[in-house]
């Protein structure tokens, strides 16, 4: 049998009729398994059911004797709402103003439970605002709960120990205390009444010795994973109990997914692992698992929901009809990032053509707004109302519940609920809002454990693991910080008083006595103890406790090596084979590839680009910016000079225009241009668009401004669409704009609201092929230049390149210096060498050649929306970063 605090004495108790109070339930479950087994190897048959209970349930049901018919018991839920009551109440009428009324309510509590547990009083005098505060809700919550006849356990203590001296439960057998490191007062109190009506009961002292070895990590993943390995080789040579005690909650997250790689690889990438040799004594919150967050995500949504929120909503899997239309859905979500709107009314985005693409998404949250509740209800009718509300919303979805899944929602509905119906002792009816906060709370409160075997290996906390034995045993996180901790005072009790009655928390000299109980303890249960820490946690360096720095470090030869698949390549060293695949399979001859000028140009910029946007079809998320972004005002000035014109057609009728009718045709572009990219009812509020109004007609009157003293010309084309086949590819082109001079020549104009860089033009590093293109393929007859219009507010200029003849028809245009910089010969070679470079590309893509080679890291990269795909983000080429010295 392995080993056991249940030893023949305590056993033999157990058999005679005697009684075994522990600290805590699971020290109460592993002594009656362990009192059956023994049975079962003396060869009994049957046996009476040991009389093994945790103390805190053997005292409630003494507290449920004591009551009569007109007291009630208040739960801890109760208790808290009614101390929130005293400080709001009091708070108001000394205009105190409290902001944290639900944490200062808390404290309270936990302060009034003290004196109630100690044998102390508040002093008359000598107190802070701050403890006056206290003694005021005091004396109105024990007012209350004397006209009402309400019970706070705690204050029962008396009446449980003079019932016990009264007789009233007299135990067959002797009576044993087990399992508390420092017995609290009530444990205390409850033995010395059993000792005083002449029962044989006693506080056995837990077995303590001091022995053990220590392990120093360099963080906390390294000292995870080695207590990981560990247990594992103990489960896999046939221990069945090995132990693992968190001194630090915050490893929990990090224990969950370190011991499942390290216990199951192979099922580390599952959601819900079956069969899984790992057992946690605490649970989490219940607010934490996925299907009850989700649930209180829902009803707590208002009419009016960020894009967080809707792209929440429409991506999980438990709002109804979230499997069956996840793919419309993700792409709606997708679609509404690439509006302009920061939020959405929610009855707006249902009835909305948008909406429409998800009918159930719309059947269930239109049936949702007709139900939900408003207005103050009871406690028990709001619970009733959420339910029904969730039961309208199609919660938990269409998809399979896990096991898991299956469980949270039952403790959210029996235990949850339930607790939230009992405020309706307090006869009160409450808001929706203050409902959903009760909800929420009661939800972080409640610890959720998926019911399951128990495993062979068991994370404990420090008081879970007290009485229990196991085969090997690692203590995780015994920092300085945490061992011995640090006092922490209750704000509404004097120091000095909670010194003196010894009161938890209240001075250093405690705190070391209780952690010396606490490594005394742990270290005798077991004959394999490692106690362990880390030297940095959060960004700081850490020491081990005092506690055990004294003890002989684990053997590192005692550590096996990890079975995590990621960490073990990283620890050995595994040689990769490393394989450059730079292409993707070739276009088929009979597949054509639609798009614009941006195939071409995003395989100038990056191969990669172009074979992630037009081959693979991806595109990132996109996150509306507040106001108009870049992109939509650059659209209205674009809109806007073709209004404009397309109005004017030519110079001379814009030079013959008086000052005030030039404004006010601008004017009328403006409003125009306006009306066409923003319809009425869009997301901008009006006074955003009136201050757009007014910079589109500045920007306007800037460019014209300049327009105006070129020579002579007619505008041809404005927004044309061209089609435009280069090799495999179909491409649909559209020309800003194509001005004829008077003497015949063609300008193809491309508008930039941002600042220009004719080094884009480039024919041996096009990187903006669209004039280039548009001068070699869009248009028939022969172009004379290209030119990249600056429109942008106080840098209006034109840039480019023209055939030297027609250089001096363009404004601050040097021609000459550009065709020098690019060792052009002249003009028709440039548009050679164009030709042959758009074509180049398009071949390339064609090909397949799918390289991640930006042409510049930084202007190509920081803007793409294809980094988490390629992640060039982690090669050198982006960081700078180089393996020189």
């Amino acid at each position: 049998m392995a080993n056991t605090i249940l030893d023949d004495v305590l056993f033999q108790l157990l058999k005679e009729g005697g009684w075994v109070l522990t600290a805590n339930q699971r020290l109460a479950r592993s002594l009656v398994e362990d009192f059956e087994t023994r049975s079962v190897l003396n060869g009994d048959t049957a046996w009476v059911a040991p009389r093994i209970m945790a103390f805190s349930q053997w005292y409630a049901d003494q507290v449920h004797q004591i009551l009569h018919e007109s007291e009630l018991l208040l739960s801890e839920l109760q208790l808290r709402h009614l101390w929130e009551d005293a400080v709001r109440t009091d708070s108001q009428a000394s205009h105190g103003g409290l902001l944290q009324v639900p944490q200062t309510a808390q404290k309270a509590l936990e302060a009034s439970r003290l004196l109630s547990v100690y044998p102390c009083s508040l002093p008359s005098s000598g107190l802070t605002p701050d403890q006056e505060a206290f003694s005021r809700w005091l004396t109105a919550v024990n007012k209350v709960c004397c006209e009402k006849g309400w019970v706070d356990p705690a204050h029962a203590l008396t009446r449980v120990e003079e019932r016990v001296r009264q007789g009233f439960w007299c135990p067959a057998g002797s009576v044993r205390i087990l399992g508390f490191d420092d017995p609290p007062p009530e444990v205390t109190s409850i033995h010395r009444a059993l000792i005083d009506v002449n029962i044989d009961a006693s506080i056995l002292p837990l077995p303590v010795r001091t022995s053990g070895v220590s392990y120093g990590a360099t963080d906390p993943e390294e000292e995870i994973r080695a207590a990981a390995c560990w247990a594992r080789q103990l489960a896999l040579s046939g221990q069945k109990r090995v132990g693992i005690v968190l001194i630090n909650d915050r490893y929990q997250r990090d224990v969950e997914r370190i011991f499942l790689q390290e216990l199951q690889p192979g099922n580390c990438l599952l959601a819900d692992p079956e069969d899984s040799s790992l057992s946690f004594s605490q649970g989490r919150p219940l607010i934490e698992e996925g299907v009850v967050s989700a649930a209180l995500f829902f009803l707590g949504l208002g009419r009016k929901l960020s894009l967080e929120e809707i792209g929440r909503l429409l991506l999980t899997p438990y709002l109804g009809g979230g499997w069956g239309e996840r793919h419309s859905r993700a792409l709606l979500d997708a679609q509404l990032r690439r509006g302009h709107a920061t939020q959405w009314s929610l009855p707006a985005l249902i009835q909305s053509r948008r909406g429409s693409r998800c009918p159930r998404l719309k059947k269930y949250l239109s049936g949702w707004l007709e139900k939900k509740g408003e207005g103050h209800r009871t406690a028990s009718e709001w619970v009733r109302c959420l339910d029904r509300e969730l039961h309208h919303l199609g919660w938990p979805g269409d998809r399979g519940l896990s096991s898991r899944d299956y469980q949270a929602i039952q403790s959210f509905r029996g235990k949850a609920l339930a607790r939230m119906a009992s405020l309706d002792t307090f006869g009160k009816t409450y808001p929706r809002h203050e409902m959903l906060r009760q909800l929420r709370q009661i939800c972080q409160e409640m610890l959720f454990q998926i019911e399951a075997p128990q495993g062979a290996v068991q994370v404990f906390g420090p008081l879970e693991a007290a009485g229990q034995t196991f085969d090997g045993l690692w203590v995780l996180g015994c920092s300085e910080e945490l061992l011995p901790q640090a006092p922490r005072l209750n704000p509404f009790l004097p120091r000095a008083l909670q010194r003196e009655a010894d009161m938890p928390r209240s001075s250093a000299g405690r705190e070391l006595r209780q952690a010396q109980h606490l490594v005394q303890r742990l270290a005798a249960s077991s004959d394999r103890v490692v106690f362990s820490f880390s030297s940095l946690d959060q960004g700081g360096t850490r020491r081990p406790s005092p506690l055990i720095r004294e003890l002989p470090e684990l053997p590192m030869e005692q550590l096996p090596d990890s079975w995590s698949p990621v960490q073990a390549m990283v620890d050995q060293h595994v040689p990769l084979d490393v394989e450059d695949d730079l292409c993707g399979s070739p276009l088929p001859a009979e597949v054509e590839v639609s798009g614009g000028t941006g195939v071409i140009r995003d395989q100038a910029l990056c191969p990669f680009r172009a074979f992630g946007h037009y081959r693979l079809n991806a595109k990132g998320l996109e996150q509306p910016d507040v106001g108009l972004d870049a992109s939509l005002r650059g659209t209205l000035v674009h809109k806007g000079l073709e209004i404009l014109w397309r109005e004017l057609g030519c110079l001379d009728t814009l030079v013959t225009l008086s000052p005030e009718e030039r404004h006010a045709g601008i004017e009328k572009a403006v409003l125009q241009a306006i009306r066409q990219i923003l319809p009425e009812g869009g997301a901008f509020p009006e006074t955003l668009l009136t201050l757009e109004k007014e910079r589109l007609v500045l920007v306007l009157q800037g460019w014209l401004n300049l327009e105006e003293k070129r020579p002579p010309f007619s505008v041809m084309e404005t927004e044309l669409e061209h089609q435009v086949i280069l090799g495999q590819l179909h491409l649909r082109m559209v020309i800003d704009r194509v001005d004829r001079t008077e003497d015949g020549d063609l300008l193809v104009i491309d508008y930039k609201t941002g600042r220009v860089d004719e080094s884009s033009l480039h024919p041996d590093s096009l990187t903006e092929p669209q004039l280039p293109l548009y001068a070699t393929a869009a248009l028939e007859e022969e172009v004379d230049g290209i030119l990249l219009g600056q429109v942008r507010s106080g840098e209006f200029r034109f840039r480019g390149v023209t055939r030297t003849a027609i250089v001096d028809k363009v404004p601050g245009l040097d021609s000459e210096k550009n065709r020098e910089r690019w060792k052009a010969e002249g003009w028709q070679d440039l548009l050679s060498r164009w030709k042959e470079g758009t074509r180049a590309l398009a071949d390339a893509f064609a090909r397949g050649e799918a390289s991640v080679a930006p042409i510049d890291p930084v202007k190509t990269c920081t803007w793409c929306d294809l980094g988490a795909l390629c992640r060039v983000v982690e090669s050198d080429s982006l960081t700078g970063e180089t393996d020189e010295p």
